[in-house]
């Protein structure tokens, strides 16, 4: 009866299935008892069978395996960034794609454009780390260049830099012509990871039709066949385990996503098929551990070149307020985000910053661990009595 709780408890929590935790299994008047505790990111199970005065006590320690990392504040596809007046990336950007900015767009950390054949570019950016593309034009580079061509005036200021647009103190950097095309980097998410998260959100049952969050309620694993709305003034939605939307998600008034406090340093994630869109003040936490995020994931294919079934701005996924906490995921679609908004982090084929929107990388990202799916996890480290 010990074992078969161990087990029963560590087949839950590796496959990202709810649990308590304190578990009892009872057979012929006997007993045995399974308590999980979180000890420094790691799940210690416990359990105690007792039977005609005999008892047996077994222990599991089960550890985080190495997660996906999100390394930059931004990471784009071939759709490239497109940056509004003093727009702010508050770290780098990797993308396979141009960079273009209006004026005051500038870029905290390193910008890399990937490419072939001196398709793509940066321009009109200020980097304040340093810029590797095939051509460089009309930017401020406070760092050093990387480059195939560059424009007289970008070249001017790599020479001299000034301390208004680069702070103190300031140097001179270097340029380095004839540089190679930095490489094509894939995506940190891989459709097998996100075949195994919708398949474990359906191992918790299905919702059919539409999901409409009305009160505070807590939900996951779960399928929901329609859409995923959250209009209700102030409500909060607490995820528990993995959610699998195959329409809309529409957050508004207010309405608050968060993981469960069980994810200790995990991340949690909401998976839809279609558009995401987030307005008034809708706001995102993970568990309340430090290293813990909530993602959100479409797999929408609107990429900006076509309105039907997509969001504002033809668009998968459209912020107007501020989502700190949260990482945003489209990366066959366009993520949009309006002006003012600050969030934590952007993977996208295409992203668009409306004029004053900010992104504020955190360096937790750079190893987040999921609680489910073939890179995110636990493995057994011991077992013993």
């Amino acid at each position: 009866m010990a074992e078969s709780g161990l087990e029963d408890l560590a087949y839950r929590i590796t496959k990202g299935k709810s649990h308590d935790t304190a578990e009892v299994l009872s057979l012929d008047g006997y007993f045995a008892t399974t308590t999980v505790a979180d000890i420094n990111g790691a799940k210690e199970i416990t359990a105690t069978g007792t039977a005609s005065k005999m008892i047996r006590r077994s222990k599991i320690k089960l550890t985080n395996t190495s997660g996906m990392a999100f390394h930059y504040g931004v990471q784009v596809g071939s759709g490239g960034v497109e940056m509004g007046e003093s727009s702010d990336v508050v770290g780098s950007i990797y993308s396979n794609g141009s960079i273009s900015g209006d004026n005051g767009a500038q870029i905290s950390g390193d910008a890399i454009v990937a490419g072939q054949a001196g398709a793509n570019s940066i321009s009109g950016v200020i980097v304040k780390g340093d810029a590797k593309a095939n051509s460089i034009s009309g930017s401020k580079i406070c760092g050093n260049a990387y480059y195939q061509s560059i424009d007289s005036g970008s070249l001017e200021f790599l020479n001299s830099p000034t301390t208004q647009t680069c702070g103190t103190p300031v140097t001179n950097g270097a340029a380095y012509p004839n540089s190679s095309d930095p490489p094509v980097e894939n995506m940190p998410v891989s459709q097998a990871d996100i075949d195994q998260w919708k398949a474990d959100a359906q191992a918790g049952g299905t919702v059919l039709g539409n999901y409409n969050v009305t009160s505070n309620v807590s939900l996951g694993p779960k399928e929901i066949t329609g859409n995923l709305t959250m209009n209700s003034q102030n409500k909060i939605l607490t995820v528990t385990g993995n959610i699998y939307v195959r329409g809309n998600i529409d957050i508004d008034n207010g309405s608050t996503i968060r993981c469960n406090a069980s994810y200790g340093a995990k991340s949690c994630l909401i998976v839809a098929d279609g558009w995401i869109h987030a307005d008034n003040n809708g706001t995102f936490a993970g568990s309340g551990t430090a290293g813990s995020f909530i993602m959100l994931l479409t797999t929408l294919a609107c990429d900006g070149s076509f309105s039907e079934g997509c969001t504002h701005h033809n668009g998968a996924v459209d912020v107007h307020n501020n989502a700190t906490g949260v990482i945003f995921y489209a990366q066959n679609g366009k993520v949009n985000l309006h002006n003012g908004v600050n969030v934590t982090e952007v993977t996208a084929y295409k992203l668009s910053l409306d004029n004053n929107a900010v992104i504020t990388y955190d360096q937790g990202l750079a190893n987040s661990n999921f609680s489910s799916g073939p890179s995110g996890g636990y493995s057994i480290e011991s077992w013993r009595e």
